[in-house]
C-alpha cells in the first residue's frame, strides 16, 4: 500500500462563466499566484468585458477558488484558442482544478472550430508544463525574457479533435 497521501477539496467544486461579482475574489487569486507578475486589474475588468464563456471560474462553497481565462483569435485564415492565465488558489492545489478548468476551457474552444490552442509558460513552471504536457500540449517555441526577467515557452496542442476522446478517459 503506497503511504502518498492525496489532497481532496473539502467541497463541491462547481465550473461556471465568471460573474462581474467575483471579480475581485479571482483578481486576489492572480495576485497569490503571480505576486508582481499579476496583470492589473483593469487588464481583468477587459478580458472579463470580452472572452465571455471564456473566462471560467471554480467554486467551492460559492467562493472562487480557480479561474482560466482564454480568448479567440483570427490569424493567417485560422481560428486559435489562446490561453491567457489560468490559477488554483495556492490552499486548493494539487486536487485537480487546474486541470478540470483546462479540460473545460478546451471544450468551449473546441466547439468555437479552434484549429488550434496555445498558451504561454514560465521556463521555470516545471509542475504546469507537467500539466500541460499530459493535456497533450507541447513545446513549440522558446521565448526569450517572455517574462522579462525570465524565458517562456509557447506550448501548443493541435490535435484538437482528440479533445473530446481524451476527457473521456
Amino acid at each position: 500500500m503506497s503511504n502518498k497521501w492525496f489532497r481532496k477539496p473539502l467541497c463541491c467544486i462547481d465550473f461556471g462563466v465568471v460573474n462581474v461579482s467575483e471579480l475581485k475574489d479571482v483578481y486576489e487569486i492572480e495576485l497569490l499566484s503571480f505576486g508582481k507578475e499579476a496583470y492589473p486589474f483593469n487588464l481583468f475588468l477587459f478580458y472579463y468585458l470580452i472572452a465571455g464563456e471564456l473566462f471560467i471560474v471554480a467554486r467551492c462553497i460559492n467562493k472562487p477558488v480557480g479561474y482560466v481565462i482564454a480568448v479567440i483569435e483570427e490569424r493567417y485564415g485560422r481560428k486559435l484558442g489562446h490561453i491567457i492565465s489560468i490559477a488554483v488558489h495556492p490552499l486548493y492545489r494539487g486536487m485537480g482544478i487546474g486541470k478540470d478548468l483546462m479540460r473545460i476551457i478546451e471544450k468551449i474552444l473546441v466547439d468555437n472550430k479552434v484549429d488550434l490552442i496555445y498558451l504561454e509558460v514560465r521556463k521555470s513552471n516545471k509542475i504546469a508544463i507537467e500539466m500541460y504536457s499530459k493535456l497533450g500540449y507541447k513545446i513549440a517555441k522558446e521565448l526569450p525574457k517572455y517574462y522579462g526577467d525570465e524565458d517562456g515557452y509557447l506550448m501548443m496542442k493541435t490535435n484538437v479533435d482528440n479533445i473530446y476522446s481524451r476527457q473521456n478517459r
